[in-house]
C-alpha cells in the first residue's frame, strides 16, 4: 500500500474530528447565549408551578422511602437520598441534606397509621420529640412534602459597596423535606422469617 492514500485518510479523519469539535463548541456557545428567562417573584405561585427533585410540586403530600449516606462535610454532615416516591421507584435519586429534613412541628407520638407503625407522627398534645437524623445505611419512611428555598447571589457591586467579603450560600435551589411521619425500616424484618422445621424423634 502506497504512504500517499495512508496520509490522505489521515488528514480526512483529522478533519472529521475538528468538524465534529468545532460542531460541538458551537452547540454549547449557542446554549450559553440564549436569552435568561425573566420571571416575576410575585408570579411564582400565580402562573408557574415549581416542580421540585422528587418530580412532584414543592408542597405537595407525598411518602418518601430513602436511607442516610455520608455527608461531604461541605454541604451537609450526612444526606437523606430518596430512592422511591409514594411506592414508585425514581429514575433520579434525590438528596437532602440533614440540616433541610425537618418535622413541621415538635410535638408528636407513635402511633399505628394505614396499617403501619409509625416511630413518630405530629399530633397535638403529644410528648415525643421525632428523630433529627439518622444513622449512615439507615433506611428511612416519611409522609410529607418537598419545600425549598432560592438562594440569589448578590452582585459584586454590592459588596464593593459594603466593603466587606464574606462566605456566601450556594446559589441556586436548596430542596428540604417537611415531614409529618417518619419510621425506620427495619431491613431484616422485610424478609421472610426463616421456616422452622420440625426435629424428627424416635418417637415419630
Amino acid at each position: 500500500m502506497s504512504p500517499r492514500p495512508v496520509i490522505l485518510h489521515v488528514v480526512f479523519l483529522g478533519i472529521v474530528v475538528v468538524v465534529a469539535a468545532s460542531m460541538r463548541s458551537h452547540d454549547s456557545l449557542a446554549k450559553d447565549q440564549q436569552p435568561v428567562r425573566t420571571v416575576n417573584a410575585r408570579d411564582l405561585l400565580k402562573d408557574v408551578q415549581i416542580i421540585g427533585t422528587l418530580g412532584k410540586p414543592l408542597g405537595e403530600l407525598v411518602t418518601v422511602r430513602g436511607t442516610w449516606q455520608r455527608g461531604d462535610f461541605k454541604e451537609a454532615d450526612a444526606f437523606f437520598v430518596v430512592s422511591v416516591v409514594d411506592d414508585k421507584a425514581i429514575e433520579t435519586e434525590a438528596r437532602f441534606a440533614d440540616m433541610a429534613v425537618r418535622a413541621v412541628w415538635s410535638p408528636g407520638e407513635p402511633t399505628i397509621e394505614d396499617g403501619k407503625a409509625w416511630d413518630w407522627r405530629v399530633r397535638s398534645g403529644g410528648k415525643k420529640s421525632p428523630a433529627k437524623t439518622g444513622e449512615v445505611g439507615e433506611e428511612w419512611e416519611m409522609i410529607g412534602a418537598e419545600v425549598g428555598s432560592i438562594v440569589v447571589p448578590k452582585s459584586s457591586e454590592f459588596w464593593n459597596k459594603a466593603g466587606v467579603t464574606m462566605g456566601q450560600q450556594r446559589p441556586g435551589f436548596h430542596a428540604g423535606f417537611s415531614f409529618i411521619a417518619l419510621r425506620r425500616i427495619d431491613r431484616e424484618t422485610q424478609q421472610a422469617p426463616p421456616q422452622r422445621t420440625r426435629q424428627r424423634t424416635r418417637s415419630d
